[in-house]
């Protein structure tokens, strides 16, 4: 990804360094996270509710307590529009 270098109004390469701290990287090398970073232009990066908010209420949860319980639930989905947009840092399972 190229960043604009304001002084001469030219793109430059931008320099990115990953860091994972210790158990992050444990587990990159264990196998279990497969790409445990990503970077790029995370605008192309959308984001979407998904119906409406749901909200129930419980007379019954906490009865022993005389409390009441709420629940909310809001459903999200994500997609990437621009596929070469974001990349990903890809771990050495071995």
């Amino acid at each position: 990804m190229a960043e604009q270098d304001p002084s001469r109004g030219t793109p430059k390469e931008a320099e990115t360094e990953i860091t994972l701290d210790s158990d992050t990287l444990a587990e990159v090398q264990r196998g279990k996270f497969q790409k445990p970073a990503f970077f790029g232009d995370m605008s192309s990066y959308h984001v979407r509710q998904v119906g409406g908010v749901e909200i129930a209420r419980s007379d019954d949860a906490f009865f022993t307590t005389d409390l009441v319980a709420f629940r909310v639930s809001l459903r999200l989905d994500a997609d990437l529009g621009q596929a070469d947009a974001v990349k990903t840092f890809i771990g050495n399972a071995s």
